[in-house]
């Protein structure tokens, strides 16, 4: 049983798979004291088989770039990953991914290489974040061998202690946008929802800024510290 799960846990790549996994680890930490004009981000969204992100198999993944203050709309990734069982019809209505979709999406370690490549090192954001980061560290694992220790930002947390004057309750993305006047866009795909999220986080930074967190480190102590406080509470 134990080199069973030897092999589970390390994949067999090919040259070229194993090359961006090589070339990814090389890569340096993000800066998280960049200034806003310099300070890059990856925001993330994943479609999953369910809502246990511990069980559940990811689905589609998509993910836009923001460089300083602005979306790089020409930059952004979008796949559905290839799934040797489909997930079960209420989940589809969810994130629409058909029957047929799934059958035919890219073969999961070549989308996982593929996002290597594009957020290389850079710091990740999205709505909920701890969902997002644990599907794919466990995705990572499985189909590449990857330890994937990612800088995470939750723009969910942040945007509550930026923004006050919403209200208490917990709230969605589309909450979120609606509050803020940020249209949708024909959500509801990985892709799209990377996109609403960066919508959401670009205006989350210009009232950070506003109050003197103007860098990720700022951001990311913000978020440890409501974490904490919430917890006390």
């Amino acid at each position: 049983m134990w080199v069973a799960e030897l092999l589970r846990r390390r994949p067999q790549l090919s040259v070229g798979l194993d090359g961006a996994v090589q070339a990814w680890r090389a890569l340096p930490e993000p800066d998280l004291r960049a200034g806003p004009e310099a300070a890059r981000w990856v925001v993330v969204d994943t479609e999953t088989s369910g809502l246990d992100p511990h069980r559940d198999r990811l689905l589609a993944l998509g993910a836009v770039r923001i460089e300083g203050r602005r979306i790089a709309l020409e930059q952004s990734l979008d796949a559905a990953l290839l799934q040797q069982t489909t997930s079960e019809h209420a989940n589809i209505l969810v994130h629409c991914i058909g029957e047929a979709a799934q059958r035919s999406g890219a073969q999961p370690e070549q989308v996982l290489a593929d996002f290597l490549g594009f957020a290389g090192k850079d710091v990740l954001v999205g709505f909920h974040a701890p969902f997002d980061a644990t599907v794919l560290r466990r995705a990572m694992r499985a189909h590449l061998g990857v330890r994937f220790r990612a800088t995470w930002l939750d723009v969910e947390v942040v945007a509550r202690c930026v923004f006050p004057d919403a209200p208490a309750r917990a709230w969605g993305l589309d909450d979120w946008l609606r509050h803020l006047s940020i249209p949708g866009h024909g959500r509801h795909s990985a892709l799209a929802d990377a996109f609403s999220t960066a919508q959401l986080f670009l205006a989350v930074l210009a009232r950070a800024e506003q109050r003197g967190a103007r860098d990720a480190r700022s951001l990311l102590k913000l978020e440890r510290s409501a974490r904490a406080l919430w917890r006390l509470s």
